[in-house]
């Protein structure tokens, strides 16, 4: 699947390396002074760190340190639901806390991407159309989307993560033979309008030549939205209406709302996505035997 690292690490709840091996140490270094600390391992570090200046600066004992302060600067202070957890499952309250301190370190590096002064790529693109789905408390849990199984789920995962470069402009990324364009001057290769950027907004609310497949699955989403109470589709921005299309519940959705929503339409949106592919693959023109200027490799 040629999607974006980041995007489907997030949807399938995998953050990045570096803080789950933070998550891991603070957890060792816990186990250490407060579920073991009377055991010899726990012994021996309570003894190491009375001199913690010699200790090399890759030493464990430095690591797990340092994880501590990044994700729990009071470590003094223990969570509630730590100190309310019986003394055998401490440890693992303890690891679900840190958990959660990581996602919201991660969401804030994620929302960074929001920022005006971002220059536009996939990536943003991908938090700007998902922000509902990344605000979800912890992020080592799959997207609520992937809990519904659906034949045709793989379009949809496919189609979040912008692994759709065939498809959609904006989703390439990679060039092979071909001159690499920067994101915004991808254009849509379907309706050839003039600076109409190939990105999700556009190819599915604006392209005149998709328009049919989108008004079907638009009434059907309607219907539900009047169903669940939630703000109609007039009232909705083009960004937060390609968001319910991609798998994420209504911004206005009440929250107890949100399980019986993805039972719901779910499995509508597995049908309207490959629907979608089939639509675009009819559309594209035939592939050309012309030799092609060689392009850059990466894109953002």
């Amino acid at each position: 699947m040629y999607g974006h690292p980041v995007a489907l690490c997030a949807d399938m709840g995998v953050p990045p390396l570096r803080l789950t091996q933070q998550v891991q140490l603070a957890q060792l270094r816990f186990r250490l002074t407060q579920v073991h600390k009377d055991s010899i391992p726990g012994t021996l570090y309570e003894i190491t760190m009375f001199t913690p200046q010699y200790l090399p600066p890759q030493a464990m004992e430095r690591l797990m340190e340092k994880a501590q302060h990044h994700l729990h600067p009071q470590s003094a202070l223990h969570p509630p639901q730590v100190n309310q957890a019986l003394p055998e499952n401490k440890e693992k309250s303890y690891k679900n806390w840190l958990r959660v301190q990581a996602s919201n370190l991660w969401r804030r590096e994620l929302m960074f991407f929001k920022l005006p002064a971002q220059a536009p790529g996939r990536l943003l693109a991908y938090v700007q159309y998902n922000t509902k789905d990344l605000e979800r408390v912890n992020l080592y849990k799959p997207a609520p989307y992937l809990s519904i199984h659906h034949g045709h789920a793989l379009d949809l995962i496919r189609l979040r993560v912008q692994a759709w470069p065939q498809y959609i402009p904006t989703h390439l990324h990679f060039s092979g033979r071909k001159a690499q364009p920067q994101y915004q001057h991808r254009y849509c290769e379907y309706c050839h309008q003039p600076s109409a950027l190939g990105d999700e907004t556009h190819i599915f609310l604006k392209c005149p030549l998709t328009a049919s497949v989108v008004s079907e699955t638009v009434d059907q989403i309607h219907k539900k939205l009047r169903l669940f109470d939630a703000s109609p589709w007039s009232s909705l921005t083009d960004i937060q209406r390609v968001s319910i299309l991609l798998g994420n519940p209504p911004p206005s959705l009440l929250k107890k709302y949100t399980k019986e929503w993805m039972q719901e339409c779910v499995p509508l949106l597995h049908t309207y996505t490959t629907k979608f592919r089939s639509l675009l693959g009819s559309l594209l023109p035939p592939p050309s035997s012309e030799p092609e200027d060689v392009g850059s490799d990466v894109d953002p």
